[in-house]
């Protein structure tokens, strides 16, 4: 459904306008849903793309927008406003990449996200889940902005640079500030790293959790969340190399343990293609070989006293982690 006209477009009345293709609002003429309680119901198949500065409003009523789509703000720059009843419900998603999205009234669970600019007009108590950028980016909101303890802030962080590498949530305004953080790491993080995800002019509350989870590369790292007068940080607390569990572990054997460094691998059967890592508790990777072949290997520990793990992995895709404690 292409809507091109300038003037305004209606749904009246109790009716139910469902899309489960895709309409395209591609005009500045208002899309009315008025005289009544219709809704313009954006079913899970459903896209809409809004290609213009236009709005969707209503008239001597209740106009809702029931979202479990995609709702998409592409195009010119400008405002596109959304003065009708908005709920978007799990899994909805609306992404502003362009320009201002507006909302007069907005609730749901479902996520509000993209590079461009929200904003919540009667915001009260956000409660779906904020996701910034595409993989990653910068999501703005114009105005104060609160949230609620089902409030779910997602990141996705690929290095340490803010906006480019890691995703940033821009409040033009004071924040008060619930919910949880989400994190989807996506590179080796070191410790004591810090990444900025929320900036706003003023802090007003912080209510999230101390810290906060994530994995990467069968790492398991802990984050302190940190709440600032104008920043929402978090800090690389602990990094721990997790265990796996495969065929592979019930052949292989690893001795002496405890050992004064040097110790040998039994695999139990010849493998190819072999590679030994070798890490600290911090998850600290202090020495990596590769084999060609290999049945027993020796190795040792060039490290200071105490706990290291020991990764090993073949061609085949099987891998496990013993535990040694150099003395």
């Amino acid at each position: 459904l292409n809507l091109t006209s300038a003037n305004a477009k209606y749904v009246q009345g109790s009716s139910i306008l469902k899309n489960v293709g895709t309409i395209n609002v591609n005009s500045v003429g208002e899309f009315v849903l008025g005289f009544g309680s219709p809704t313009l119901e954006n079913s899970s198949s459903g896209v809409i793309n809004l290609n213009s500065a236009g709005s969707i409003t209503y008239a001597q009523g209740i106009g809702l927008l029931l979202n479990s789509g995609l709702i998409k703000r592409e195009g010119p720059s400008g405002n596109f406003a959304i003065y009708a009843n908005t709920n978007n419900i799990s899994p909805g998603k609306i992404i502003c990449e362009t320009g201002i999205l507006s909302f007069g009234t907005y609730t749901g669970n479902g996520i509000l996200g993209g590079n461009g600019s929200v904003q919540l007009v009667n915001n009260t108590n956000f409660e779906g889940t904020i996701s910034p950028g595409g993989s990653p980016g910068t999501l703005t909101h114009v105005g104060n902005y609160k949230s609620s303890a089902n409030t779910i802030l997602a990141s996705e962080i690929y290095g340490s640079v803010s906006g480019t590498q890691y995703d940033v949530f821009n409040v033009q305004g004071e924040v008060i500030m619930n919910g949880t953080i989400k994190v989807d790491l996506k590179y080796a993080a070191k410790l004591n790293d810090e990444f900025v995800l929320l900036t706003a002019t003023n802090i007003t509350s912080c209510n999230l959790p101390s810290t906060v989870t994530a994995n990467y590369d069968s790492h398991n790292y802990t984050f302190n969340v940190i709440c600032n007068p104008n920043n929402v940080t978090l800090k690389v607390a602990s990094i721990i190399l997790g265990i796996e569990d495969n065929e592979l572990s019930r052949s292989l054997s690893l001795y002496p343990n405890p050992s004064n460094g040097r110790f040998s691998i039994n695999l139990g059967k010849e493998y190819t293609n072999v590679t030994v890592q070798i890490s600290n508790t911090m998850g600290q990777i202090i020495s990596s070989k590769k084999y060609v072949s290999a049945k027993i290997i020796e190795n040792e520990i060039n490290d200071s006293h105490g706990i290291h793990f020991v990764k090993v992995s073949t061609a085949t895709g099987e891998s496990t982690t013993l535990t040694i404690l150099k003395q």
